[in-house]
């Protein structure tokens, strides 16, 4: 899980199985690569050159950083992936 902790607003890592929260610059993370991130509200891959917890620049809006998997449009594809949600419901037609 990532979060920013503390006054210094510093990025930390915590290791779910055991609690243990590690900044993201600490020799003793056991993590070696991040290819994506998520919360309650999108999912984002990492397109950044390195993987490594310690040089990831971890702020999720710079779209040359990272890439959403959800939203209006998936950036710099032309793919219209992302809808808004919740779709409205729509019944199927009757096979009558």
């Amino acid at each position: 899980m990532l979060t920013r902790g503390g006054e210094s607003r510093e990025h930390q890592l915590w290791n779910a199985s055991t609690g243990r929260v590690y900044s993201v610059t600490d020799s003793a993370l056991p993590l070696s690569s991040v290819g994506c991130v998520f919360n309650d509200a999108n999912v984002w891959a990492n397109i950044q050159t390195t993987s490594s917890p310690e040089s990831v620049d971890w702020r999720l809006d710079d779209p040359t950083k990272w890439r959403p998997f959800f939203g209006p449009k998936v950036l710099g594809l032309g793919l219209g992936l992302g809808c808004s949600w919740p779709k409205p419901y729509s019944p199927s037609p009757s096979a009558n």
